[in-house]
């Protein structure tokens, strides 16, 4: 099978068919799979029947509107002429035409209003919005804590097995018997959030570095081997230091957020809290490998040799950004999600696309994690009829996996954005895998990875203390999450 049917397949299917097992390199929970059948989400077989319950009724949406380089938006509201556009556009009119309902779509700031809005409407008691798209991991424990939406898994109109929901990613969120955000393939973030390690592959051309997509087939991609390249790539070029100067020269390894640190943790499977059989566990500092994890992360964006540069994250197009830094051509690497390759499409510099690196090559597969754009289906209390909410739900993920899909995979993600046949099939191996990350998903421990994340960046991997500080919140935080 040639690259681009086999990615074909591996994008259609990214999530329902793959292991996303909540993480753990030495647990039985991980282990890659592959797309059974060779069907896309274009060729679904399967018969769907819209409900014309709800004839001419108005279905409220709230969403986010979109950001950093992502997909967000279900209605687009207009026709453009851009392929991934006009396809969700029209899957949205289509969804209208087979239920007969209207779909209005109020698209806000993620951060700075979607909170406040939702806040607002329950503690109203308003009867406003029939779906909330939740991200993943912003607020969503303390909303749920608080009793802000119900359970999806109440209402079984919302089939959360079939293909068109990432059921995958909905098991692993839920704990206790409770999921109040459903991820499906109408919000397109999850995908675009998802963890890419971007790389200046003129730059490593002109190094005499090998290309890194032979490491990472023969599973030989490790942190090691990248501290390696990074070391490679360093260089004063001219400046006093490896200090940020907008008309500055040098060039770092690596260009990261400048939170950078225990996240770390996802890619090389040694998760801080994971999921065992429907309750969140902390696992995290369990093991010598944990604590080998650490190590290696504190020397990695620890460095002052200039094998790292962290950049703020207030503007990708803000001189000093990581982003900035890296489309500059001044770090060999860029750290990132694949939606940032949208903004990258016209860079006069092939790029390639990596997955983050596994610990050793011990470590069976790799992990990439998903950042907290990517937002699910929640119906909101205030609902007053949340099966309605439930039926339109299914609905709009089910057309965008069979309209909207193919479009995203073969013309955006393969045609616009990527620029080689290497790229794509690591593509593959990163949409394989995803995982979230629970921590950040229930917001356990988050004083706790704070400050381990800041002892990392100083190079600090001597936090096996740490941990005992924090343990008796952590607890109290999963007693909480797993007796909701």
């Amino acid at each position: 099978m040639n690259i681009n049917k086999r990615v074909s397949l591996l994008i259609a299917a990214f999530l329902a068919v793959s292991s996303l097992a909540s993480c753990g390199d030495t647990s039985d929970q991980g282990g890659e799979t592959t797309p059974s059948g060779d069907t896309t989400s274009a060729e679904v077989k399967e018969e769907y029947t819209f409900s014309k319950a709800y004839d001419g009724q108005e279905i409220r949406v709230l969403n986010c509107d979109d950001i950093f380089s992502m997909h967000a938006r279900v209605d687009t509201q207009e026709t453009t002429g851009d392929a991934l556009n006009d396809a969700q556009y029209n899957a949205v009119r289509k969804l209208e035409s087979l239920m007969g309902i209207k779909w209005t779509e109020t698209n806000v700031h993620l951060q700075n209003e979607l909170p406040e809005m939702t806040t607002q409407l329950i503690l109203s008691g308003d009867d406003e919005y029939e779906i909330i798209y939740q991200s993943n991991s912003q607020n969503y424990y303390q909303f749920a804590d608080q009793g802000y939406f119900y359970n999806l898994l109440d209402y079984t109109e919302a089939q959360l097995d079939k293909d068109w929901w990432l059921d995958n990613f909905n098991s692993l969120m839920t704990v206790d018997g409770k999921l109040y955000a459903g991820l499906g393939y109408s919000h397109l973030c999850c995908v675009d959030s998802i963890g890419m390690l971007y790389f200046n592959q003129d730059m490593a051309e002109s190094l005499n570095l090998d290309l890194p997509y032979d490491l990472v087939r023969n599973g030989t991609w490790t942190i090691d081997v990248l501290g390696t390249y990074c070391k490679a790539a360093a260089n004063l070029n001219g400046d006093d230091s490896f200090t940020w100067k907008d008309d500055g020269s040098c060039v770092w390894g690596m260009s990261a957020a400048s939170n950078a640190g225990a996240g770390w943790l996802h890619y090389f499977g040694e998760d801080i809290i994971t999921n065992q059989n429907g309750k969140a566990v902390l696992t995290g500092g369990s093991t010598d490998r944990f604590y080998n994890a650490c190590e290696k992360i504190a020397s990695t964006i620890g460095a002052k040799d200039g094998s790292i540069y962290l950049g703020h994250y207030s503007g990708d197009d803000n001189p000093g950004s990581y982003i900035n830094c890296f489309e500059a051509q001044r770090a060999l690497f860029g750290c990132s999600e694949i939606a940032k390759a949208n903004r990258m499409r016209n860079l006069d510099f092939m790029f390639g696309a990596l997955p983050y690196p596994k610990l050793d090559e011990k470590q069976e597969r790799y992990y990439e994690g998903l950042s907290f754009p990517a937002s699910g289906v929640a119906i909101p209390v205030t609902c007053k009829d949340p099966v309605r909410s439930a039926i339109v739900g299914d609905a709009i993920n089910y057309i965008y996996y069979k309209d909207v899909w193919p479009t995203f995979s073969e013309v955006t993600l393969k045609a616009k954005n990527l620029r080689n046949d290497d790229s794509i099939e690591m593509l593959g191996i990163i949409l394989e895998s995803a995982a979230p990350n629970l921590a950040e998903v229930y917001n356990i421990g988050s004083g706790y990875t704070d400050a381990l994340s800041e002892k990392l960046r100083a190079g600090d991997s001597a936090v096996a203390s740490l941990l005992a500080s924090y343990k008796d919140a952590i607890e109290a935080d999963l007693e909480k999450v797993n007796n909701q």
